[in-house]
């Protein structure tokens, strides 16, 4: 779903050729960008699905679930699902260990402020979806 397998790199440079243009602007200024390689409207869609999948259906059914995962026990978004600005700071420091820009904190608060209406959990699930979906949140630091 992802466009990489354990074991399937077609070549030495795994799944990126260090050559590869991304078609736009980037080939419109000569540059490369190897980790485009792999990205396609289907492989972005099929990770947006997966990282629904994951948000949201985890865990469900289990008898006794693990309560020690940031995106399981929802209960410090959830209790902050009427503070926008607290539940930002909560995703910030556990997804992102501190690392998320101010304008993403901004869109993201704004985000939340705009659920008006829905339940803590649809709060807490949405935040953490679109959090996922970012590209700070792929961009390993």
């Amino acid at each position: 779903s992802f466009g990489e397998s354990p074991l399937e790199a077609p070549t030495v440079f795994n799944f990126y050729p260090p050559d590869f243009e991304q078609p736009g602007t980037l080939a419109d200024a000569d540059k490369v960008a190897p980790e485009f390689a792999i990205l396609s409207e289907a492989t972005t869609y099929s990770m947006g699905n997966i990282f629904d999948a994951y948000t949201q259906n985890a865990y469900i059914g289990m008898t006794s679930p693990k309560t020690d995962r940031p995106l399981i026990n929802l209960s410090s978004l959830t209790a902050n699902a009427n503070n926008s600005a607290a539940l930002v700071a909560t995703l910030n420091s556990t997804m992102l260990y501190g690392t998320m820009s101010p304008a993403m904190q901004a869109r993201m608060t704004s985000m939340v402020d705009n659920l008006a209406g829905a339940t803590s959990n649809e709060i807490a699930w949405s935040a953490i979806y679109l959090t996922m979906l970012s590209p700070e949140y792929a961009t390993q630091r």
